[in-house]
């Protein structure tokens, strides 16, 4: 029951993307300069765009750093948990609010701004220094926004989350991990039964919950099989999975890849708890073929 960190995001790959295609335009307007400003032109609007990216960079991460929530009864056996910040939403609203109340004086020192910065890039920034100056302010400013923000509200929230459960021995989702890897069938027995205990406590909202116990019935079907034991059992736990499974997504979309990995493991990986249902129909449409 590692975890597994990659993943592959759509909005990583765009924003790369969208550096990428930033860095090369950059490239080809220094190239189309007069040969002594090459370099100029070509360094600074680098800085310039480092910079934007930085800024806006700090900004996102402010925004999307993951609060304290307080926990239910249930949880506050298993830990902290944490949610995404919506200060970025009431941050929004406020300054629509004073945006509205300043009015249109307000208003045109956005404009201002940018002239001024124009003018002072201009002759840094070849022939087209006014227009490309505030484009590439404003480009990598974005970027580095979303970068920062998004990264500190889907992995930042996760690791904290994740480090105030999991990784500490004494947590009861910390000794529901460790008795996965005990021998069987006392480790996976012992596991359910801790599940069962937190489930009668309320209905667990952490995803690794789930996972966990997910991978308990999983190890207890394969030793069944292994074992010839009843066939309600089995179905019992295979049901049991199957709905722990369905939940950890539901919580939390991005622990897909975890479950994928110990349904359809790599050769020689030891976390395989759910492999006895790697052609199994129902796990199938769930977890994809």
């Amino acid at each position: 029951m590692r975890r597994n960190t990659t993943s592959d995001s759509t909005w990583a790959s765009s924003l790369s993307a969208a550096i990428t295609i930033g860095v090369a335009a950059i490239a080809f307007y220094a190239y189309k300069q007069h040969p002594g400003m090459r370099i100029i032109v070509a360094s600074t609007t680098t800085l310039v765009a480092l910079a934007s990216m930085l800024v806006g960079g700090l900004a996102g991460f402010i925004f999307g750093i993951p609060k304290t929530i307080v926990p239910s009864a249930a949880e506050q056996r298993a830990g902290v948990t944490y949610e995404g910040n919506t200060n970025l939403e009431q941050i929004s609203d406020w300054l629509t609010k004073i945006l509205v109340g300043a009015g249109l004086v307000e208003l045109g020192r956005i404009g201002d701004f940018f002239g001024g910065l124009s003018s002072r890039l201009a002759g840094r920034l070849g022939n087209m220094g006014d227009v490309v100056g505030p484009a590439v302010v404003i480009l990598y400013t974005v970027i580095g926004f979303l970068l920062a923000y998004l990264w500190a509200r889907i992995y930042l929230a996760r690791e904290l989350r994740d480090a105030a459960r999991d990784d500490a021995p004494d947590s009861p989702l910390g000794q529901m991990n460790a008795a996965l890897y005990q021998p069987p069938p006392g480790g996976f027995e012992r596991a359910i039964e801790m599940g069962e205990n937190l489930l009668k406590l309320g209905m667990p909202t952490q995803p690794r919950f789930w996972m966990y116990l997910a991978a308990a019935h999983g190890q207890r079907v394969e030793y069944l099989q292994q074992t010839h034991g009843p066939d309600g059992e089995m179905k019992e736990s295979h049901d049991q999975a199957l709905n722990a499974v369905k939940k950890a997504i539901a919580l939390d979309p991005a622990v897909i890849d975890e479950l994928r990995a110990m349904w359809r493991p790599k050769p020689g990986s030891k976390d395989d708890d759910l492999v006895v249902f790697s052609n199994d129909p129902e796990f199938i449409q769930v977890l994809g073929g």
